[in-house]
């Protein structure tokens, strides 16, 4: 885990056992399997993570909407929640990966 709570997500797939109620943060890159004006999956690591999108959701690269975002294209979000619920933070398309991510 970084100094600030935030972890990249495991390569290999599988994300870290928490305990109960504590707030996941992921920064992950992958290829979006399937999106819509309310969510997100991402096939990253060999693991689908779905997040929902809200007004608050920031889109940026090539596109600046979650309409621009499509099936097959490689993204990287910012994804934080607790207890399996999570958020879109951030999108980008295409994928900005942070240097030492792994992926």
């Amino acid at each position: 885990m970084r100094g600030n709570g935030t972890q990249p997500a495991p390569q290999g797939g599988g994300r870290p056992s928490l305990p109960p109620g504590a707030m996941e943060r992921l920064e992950i890159g992958g290829q979006v399997t399937a999106v819509s004006a309310t969510s997100i999956t991402l096939n990253g690591g060999g693991q689908e993570i779905t997040a929902t999108v809200t007004r608050a959701t920031k889109v940026t690269g090539k596109v600046t909407s979650i309409s621009g975002v499509k099936v097959g294209d490689f993204v990287s979000a910012s994804i934080s929640g607790a207890n399996g619920k999570l958020t879109a933070g951030s999108i980008q398309d295409p994928a900005s990966l942070p240097s030492g991510s792994g992926q």
